[in-house]
């Protein structure tokens, strides 16, 4: 996912100074993303695979690893 690394920056780099200066502080900020699709990027699991696949990548597969 892309986002833009400078807004991201001002926007943390904002907070802290906020922070610092004793500012009260939301508890979220959504900041604006995008999806960037790349070669490495995998189709999702047929309908019926997808908690079998969810299971492989949390560790607790039938193999026991991800």
């Amino acid at each position: 996912m892309g986002g833009g690394a400078q807004a991201k920056g001002r926007t943390a780099a904002g907070a802290l100074l906020a922070a610092i200066r004793g500012e009260q502080q939301p508890v979220r900020r959504l900041l604006p993303t995008r999806l960037v699709v790349r070669a490495s990027t995998a189709p999702p699991p047929p309908p019926g695979r997808r908690a079998e696949a969810a299971a492989r990548n949390r560790g607790d597969g039938p193999s026991g690893t991800p």
